[in-house]
């Protein structure tokens, strides 16, 4: 089967409410939180300006602002009965970023995403996202953070023929992240953290509630063999506990309680980058992920991802990228479409994302990508068959 981001300042404002979100399984290959993503950034040049501004004054603003307009093949990741759509993607962004001293920062942002699609009134997506770093420098070798992020999203979530679930998957996500990084020489580095996360869905009547809480440790290795090459080792395990989800028996039979149901995950991710010149850049990795339902491992799955990227920056003021994923899921024990199977489906994704600083203030994105799922289930609104394709061209605003 082929088929695959001052402490003196405060900022009051209400950040883009539109109707919209993402069911659980079927959820969109790029939501508009991830598409907004290319035009929500500094470039390298007006990063190293505002890092420098904040040293010398104490502090730096910078607001980010984007508008795109695209196209979805497939709205609904259905099988059989696509649907397309134009969408209208926007955000804003509010960044502050500043220096207490030569070894004490901190950032602070507010961003607000939305999305919505002239063809259907549900499919419309609307986030927004409070992030906050502390880093403190202890000599040359020693860095210690404290990362907080809390991130609202609303209910767009709609099954396959794009008709709404009976559930309001709202939800609010509260995360905090405390770590050290340790330099071990001048070409390593070795990063240790733990990351907790609550995710408080909206209730709703007569249904079980989905809310969960996450926690666990990560490390990561960097090393830098040349000035061209480096080499990044992750590790990340994760246990998730549900406060009243129902569980469901290794047949998939749903129970009517929730015997703690705890889900533990384990990540390894290797990533390789290679730059042979000053405007080519190669990249490439593998991530192996399990997760181990608990319970009797009606969800416990295994997934390996193959990936691979090239950036070429043939001008200062433009940028190509080309990146693919594949990838593979087989679960243990939930039921595919024959007896005796279990599900397992192959995935493939691919794009072309170009980008083109006008000036230090405005730029051009335009972004193509593919997705395309091979599944051994035919039935169902979930795990099936999909592929599509997206396109978009959007404009930047920086300040």
């Amino acid at each position: 089967m082929w088929k695959l981001r001052g402490l003196s300042w405060i900022v009051a404002s209400a950040l883009l409410a539109a109707p919209a979100a993402w069911a659980q399984e079927q959820a969109q290959d790029e939501s508009a939180a991830k598409r907004t993503r290319l035009g929500l950034r500094l470039s390298d040049a007006l990063q190293k300006l505002k890092r420098e501004q904040a040293k010398e004054r104490g502090w730096a603003l910078s607001v980010m602002s984007t508008a795109a307009a695209g196209f979805d093949s497939n709205i609904f990741d259905s099988p059989d009965t696509e649907t397309d759509s134009l969408f209208y993607d926007f955000g804003l962004k509010l960044e502050s970023l500043q220096y207490f001293d030569e070894h004490e920062s901190l950032k602070m942002s507010l961003e607000g995403a939305g999305s919505i699609y002239p063809e259907s009134s549900t499919l419309a997506e609307a986030t927004q996202t409070f992030r906050a770093k502390y880093s403190s420098r202890f000599g040359k070798r020693v860095r210690l953070s404290f990362a907080g992020k809390v991130k609202h999203s609303n209910d767009d979530s709609v099954d396959i023929t794009g008709s709404d679930f009976n559930r309001d998957f709202e939800y609010f996500s509260y995360r905090a992240r405390p770590a050290i990084r340790y330099r071990l020489s001048k070409r390593q580095t070795l990063r240790l953290s733990y990351t907790g996360e609550w995710k408080d869905y909206s209730e709703t009547s007569g249904q079980d509630s989905l809310d969960w809480w996450a926690h666990g440790p990560s490390a990561w290795y960097h090393f830098k063999p040349s000035d061209s090459t480096s080499l990044k080792l992750g590790y990340r395990f994760t246990v998730r506990n549900y406060d009243e989800d129902v569980a469901s028996l290794q047949d998939g039979t749903d129970l009517a309680a929730n015997p703690n149901e705890e889900h533990h995950y384990h990540r390894v991710e290797a990533k390789a980058t290679w730059r042979p010149l000053s405007w080519l850049e190669l990249d490439g990795g593998y991530r192996f992920k399990m997760k181990d339902d608990q319970f009797e491992e009606f969800e416990t799955y295994e997934e390996g991802r193959w990936a691979a990227g090239v950036t070429l920056s043939p001008f200062p003021s433009f940028t190509l990228r080309a990146e693919t994923t594949l990838a593979n899921r087989e679960y243990d024990n939930r039921p595919a479409e024959l007896a005796g199977e279990t599900l397992e489906y192959d995935k493939l994704t691919g794009s072309l994302t170009a980008h083109y600083q006008i000036n230090r203030g405005m730029s051009f994105y335009a972004r193509y990508s593919y997705a395309d799922r091979d599944s051994n289930r035919d039935t169902g609104t979930s795990y099936q068959d999909f592929t599509v394709h997206h396109f978009l061209t959007g404009f930047s605003f920086v300040r």
